[in-house]
């Protein structure tokens, strides 16, 4: 019995060390020294733990607390988003455009960063969105048909879209952040979009599936 606690303590420890060198590896990346290769088991620890996800049919992301690891499924490359300039805090969800190659990043703040995922390392997100009535978001889906990016808050129980082009760090003139469609939600579990029907569809707690018309 003494043995075996012993085995299942150290396997721990040595999975809690994996974990802070991967960071510290992921980091270093992250703040200008991108000829460094961060191994590929990094990325796979931080897939086992309970950190934000976002996948396609091109990249493979997952990202928790200021870091975000990206690994290119063709290449199978991986690279980071960290540093004081990407200004990355509290990963709440991800998602990626896939026209694009963006990522889009919710944050405990109620923003959500944009950054291109073929640069890498330090970089200052592209954009930067919060809901233009300041209200809270927990969610995001995104309409790449439309160009729109949809947001829900719980707190005001709505989805709202704005231009995925908005960009609260233009001048105002040019932010482009109005809300350009808004529809009633309450207690929404899970966004997506359908790409038969061209539609975003959300499930509440009690299982009901809708359709955000028109």
């Amino acid at each position: 019995m003494r043995n075996l606690l012993f085995i299942i303590l150290f396997t721990q420890t040595v999975f809690a060390a994996d974990v802070q060198i991967c960071f510290e590896t992921a980091n270093h990346y992250g703040d200008g020294n991108q000829f460094m290769d961060i191994p590929k088991e990094c990325f796979d620890t931080l897939t086992l733990r309970n950190a934000a996800k976002a996948e396609d049919e091109k990249w493979s992301v997952v990202g928790e607390n200021n870091l975000i690891m990206i690994k290119d499924l063709q290449s199978t490359k991986v690279t980071s988003i960290a540093g004081s300039y990407s200004e990355i805090d509290d990963i709440k969800s991800m998602l990626i455009d896939s026209d694009r190659d963006e990522l889009y990043v919710l944050s405990t703040r109620n923003e959500v960063k944009v950054y291109w995922l073929k640069l890498p390392g330090n970089v200052a997100p592209r954009r930067i969105v919060r809901n233009p009535e300041g209200s809270s978001i927990d969610k995001m889906v995104l309409d790449p048909i439309k160009g729109q990016l949809w947001l829900y808050g719980s707190r005001e129980e709505e989805l709202i879209a704005v231009n995925r082009d908005a960009n609260l760090m233009m001048p105002p003139e040019r932010q482009k952040l109005k809300i350009l469609s808004r529809h009633p939600a309450s207690q929404v579990e899970e966004l997506s979009f359908d790409k038969d029907s061209k539609k975003i569809n959300f499930k509440t707690r009690q299982g009901r599936r809708m359709i955000v018309e028109d």
